[in-house]
């Protein structure tokens, strides 16, 4: 049934009886008045300034509602509008719920098309059109993504068609076709007012698919509605997971390091299968022998040639060595050294055929593999030694679309390596507070066991485990796959074994709640009377993505948890220049490019490093870790990921960021490096380098007046490789930002128990107090100089930021220290100003690490100059200064497009 409803001006198609399984939320925000936020930003500035006489005088909840002054009764006004045009898609007793500080009215829908409508109809009309108008003083509408299948459901054409935004879509073999839609939700904001206009319009955009430079598509982005996990797991299903790895050859190989081994894995193609074999498959396994060599045919070893720290090994396995994984068949080869790189690994294939082996002479490979490369995939050729013999290159994981054959033998990074790594003393030293609370936020569904969870404690040796000590707040999923549990486990088990016995809650945010992403939890966690303290993000979207109107409100929720004393941090990304997808375009991350969010990066161990960690026994399984320094965690280094850095495209550079800075502008560095790694090929020159920015400019905007104004990330940098986590009972081994963003959050935990000991306020937002301790104690952080962004999850790319003394956008300040970083904790008002040596001082008493503060309309001064260029350098320094003469604030974010094309 159709009805049409008119309700105060706006025109809505609300189907009835076409509602989904999943209730749907709606959100509306209002805006204080510019002398209100104008004080909520100065009152953000002192209460997390360590040189502020009001730091740590956090507001409370009532506090803050009063301070931000929304009128009760436009939000009461607010209400009667969202209830009044989602009339059809609700329960006749369902209310809108105004949150406790008055700036936002959210209801729950049971019928997404009718969100749906909404958004659509709002860009149609005009706000004095309305009978019942809302409030000026709300300027951002959110409506939630589409519910998966939901498009399915409709079985005819004309029912598809109708339920916009579903699209029918005929098929080849189907004589009927099949309903399809995928729709991330409208985000609608009030246009400024311009010329003839006599009252603010809407404008609305679904922020789906992320266009690269002159609207080219940027691949990653495939389901670009779901929210972008940090992390990536190795282990044997995902070996052959990579669409791009076909092979023309009848083998295939792939290897994965282990500590002191590698895990070489074997797949051969169906047609070669034996037949009778395949029935013991089907039938089950009549003993062992069976279950080794079901899917092996006429083959009976093969030679593997490699080299390491310099030196040639031949290694001749047998067939009876290898075990069956599901349809692969792998075997570890041990006797390796960790942390020295393996390379030039070939494969040899010993068939039955094949004459009598010889061996090969000192110095000779044993398998000496001359690649064909006209036989489509140029991994496969024949032998020089034994002429005739097959052979392949093996691949490792990473990169999937051109791989560097490089392996990187390691130990784990258990928790007695990472506590050496971070400097935290051993005993009780550092006891957890009841009050040391803390959470991860968890979206897209995801879930966790309490069972792996007391596992992985048992492991450890930490104790019992109890229910109680991990509460869920929201939604939390089933753990029925890795790929639903990975995500959250890693993050519920690194937080809780570094920081253990702090109370922990897991917070889950619906897919179908608003944006389904961080304007949703950071609403959900300024509505909770008594949140945790700090919070652990491992997950991100583009920044280029959204309007400057959703980003600069994401940047006031986000202030007015630093307001209330809660920290924030968030994982930087696993894609190098890219923060989400894999692709090599310069995408800077939608949360951890806020100037309210402590941005962290990875490291992985390194030879090229100073001494710096030993780790011991993990499981007993894992022998003794040679980890002597720190590098970037890069794919071209032979990890899975590689950790993100960028600089924004709305958020101006804070004041707590010029110091660390300075020497970077002034160095080679702040410009993206020619990559000459084989594989990399340059396609466009340094002159263009350049970021996508859609709602600024389709030609994209230059990368240089982002390097000289822009809020750089991450902010610090923490291992990020290897980390076991238990899932379902079985050990995973994870790389990712997602492990180094929860380890940081653990360590302010301890922090802030430490902080309750001295009987001073916690934390609460980090940035000022990380950034002084660095200028007055920069030992409180391992500086790491090895390493770069210039590569992902499938590509080695033509550019990218190098790490290098100081800040750096590879990894930031470095990786903190915790025992250094606590005789630096700060107390209340200007204690820590007395320590800081002359030039630090001098900064401080000319320009406080936050500067003074506005309300975030201002205009930007933004300078067109070259970073290295001493013309440019003066530019920098004008255009500071004229900030401050011009009182703008310590962050500013423009309705107004901020670059050039």
């Amino acid at each position: 049934m159709l009805l049409h409803l008119r309700a105060f001006g706006l025109e809505l198609l609300l189907l009835l009886g076409s509602t989904s399984s999943e209730r749907c939320t709606v959100g509306a925000f209002l805006q204080p008045l510019e002398s209100r936020w104008q004080r909520l930003l100065t009152l953000a500035r002192q209460v997390s300034d360590p040189l502020s006489p009001s730091y740590g005088d956090y507001l409370s909840q009532a506090a803050l509602a009063e301070q931000i002054g929304i009128p009760r009764n436009e939000a009461t006004r607010t209400a009667a509008w969202l209830r009044a045009v989602l009339a059809k898609g609700v329960d006749q007793d369902e209310k809108p719920h105004i949150v406790a500080h008055g700036d936002a009215v959210t209801m729950e829908v049971d019928d997404f098309f009718a969100t749906y409508s909404l958004g659509s109809s709002l860009r149609e009309v005009r706000a004095q059109h309305s009978s019942l108008s809302l409030p000026e003083s709300v300027r951002l509408v959110i409506t939630p993504p589409m519910p998966d299948g939901l498009c399915h459901k409709l079985n005819r054409s004309e029912d598809c068609n109708f339920h916009r935004p579903c699209h029918w879509r005929p098929e080849a073999h189907n004589k009927t076709g099949r309903c399809h839609g995928d729709f991330a939700g409208w985000i609608c904001w009030r246009a400024p007012m311009e010329g003839m206009r006599m009252a603010a319009e809407w404008d609305c955009i679904e922020p789906a698919d992320l266009l690269g430079i002159n609207d080219t598509d940027i691949g990653a982005h495939r389901d670009a509605r779901k929210r972008r996990r940090r992390g990536r797991r190795s282990d044997l299903s995902t070996m052959y997971s990579d669409a791009n790895h076909t092979n023309s050859s009848e083998f295939q190989f792939r290897a994965v390091a282990r500590s002191g081994s590698i895990v070489l894995a074997l797949k051969e193609k169906p047609e070669r299968r034996n037949t009778s074999n395949e029935s013991k498959l089907a039938s089950g396994f009549s003993n062992a022998t069976d279950k080794k060599q079901h899917n092996l045919t006429a083959w009976h070893s093969i030679e593997l040639s490699f080299v390491q720290s310099g030196r040639l090994q031949n290694l001749l396995l047998e067939r009876k060595d290898f075990v069956v994984h599901g349809n692969v068949q792998v075997v570890e080869v041990p006797g390796l050294e960790n942390l020295r790189p393996v390379s030039t690994m070939f494969a040899c294939i010993n068939e039955e055929r094949t004459a009598l082996l010889r061996p090969a002479f000192p110095g000779q490979p044993g398998c000496d593999c001359e690649l064909a490369a006209n036989e489509g995939h140029s991994n496969a050729g024949r032998d020089r030694r034994l002429k005739g013999r097959r052979c392949e290159r093996v691949e490792g994981m990473v990169p999937s679309d051109e791989p560097l054959h490089i392996l990187l033998p390691r130990a784990p990074q258990a928790l007695e390596a990472l506590r050496r790594d971070l400097h935290i003393p051993p005993g009780k030293e550092f006891a957890v507070a009841s009050t040391a609370t803390q959470a991860v936020g968890q979206f897209n569904g995801e879930a966790f066991s309490q069972e792996d969870l007391v596992k992985l404690h048992a492991a450890y040796g930490l104790g019992p485990m109890h229910p109680a000590n991990v509460s869920v707040q929201g939604v939390c999923g089933k753990v029925d796959s890795v790929d639903m549990a990975g995500e959250g486990s890693l993050d519920l088990q690194v937080i809780t074994s570094l920081a253990a016995g702090a109370p922990t809650t897991w917070w889950g945010i619906s897919e179908h709640n608003m944006d389904g992403f961080m304007m949703a939890y950071s609403v959900q966690v300024n509505d909770h009377p008594f949140p945790p303290l700090v919070h652990s993000i491992s997950w991100g979207d583009a920044e280029p993505l959204f309007p400057a109107a959703f980003v600069e409100r994401l940047d006031y929720e986000l202030m007015k948890l630093a307001l209330r004393g809660i920290t924030v941090i968030v994982a930087s990304g696993d894609n190098g220049n890219s923060a989400v997808g894999t692709d090599c375009e310069f995408v800077s991350d939608l949360i951890g490019s806020s100037p309210w969010v402590t941005s962290v990066g990875a490291t992985m161990p390194s030879l090229e490093s100073a001494p710096y960690c030993h780790a011991e026994d993990f499981f007993k399984t894992i022998g003794t870790c040679e980890e002597l320094g720190q590098a970037t965690c890069s794919t071209a280094h032979g990890a899975l990921i590689t950790s993100s850095g960028y600089f924004s495209l709305y958020r101006q550079r804070p004041g707590y960021q010029d110091l660390a800075l300075g020497p970077y502008l002034k160095s080679s560095l702040c410009k993206p490096f020619d990559n000459h790694i084989a594989g990399a090929q340059r396609n466009h020159s340094e002159q263009e380098a350049l970021a996508p920015c859609q709602h600024i400019s389709k030609h994209g905007c230059s990368l240089s007046p982002l390097v000289a104004e822009s809020r750089a990330s991450p902010d610090v940098a923490l291992p990020g490789q290897m980390f076991p986590v238990i899932v379902n009972g079985s050990v995973q081994l994870f790389d990712g930002t997602s492990a180094s963003a929860p380890a940081f959050a653990a360590l302010v935990s301890l922090l802030n128990s430490e902080q309750q000991r001295q009987g001073r306020p916690p934390l609460g937002f980090l940035n000022a107090w990380l950034y002084q301790a660095h200028a007055r104690e920069p030992s409180a952080f391992l500086d790491v100089v090895v390493g770069d962004t210039a590569s992902s999850e499938s590509k080695i790319c033509p550019s990218g930021w190098k790490a290098g003394p100081g800040w750096d956008p590879a990894t930031g300040l470095g990786v903190p220290r915790l025992a250094t970083l606590r005789a630096l904790l700060p107390e209340r008002g200007c204690q820590i100003k007395t320590a800081y040596d002359k030039s630090t001082e001098q900064l401080a008493e000319t320009s406080s690490l936050f500067r003074p503060d506005v309300h975030s309309f201002s205009t930007v001064f933004r300078a067109p100059l070259a970073c290295t260029t001493a013309a440019g350098m003066v530019l920098v320094f004008l255009a500071g200064w004229l900030r401050r003469r011009q009182d703008l604030p310590w962050v500013t974010l423009s309705r107004q497009p901020l670059l050039s094309g």
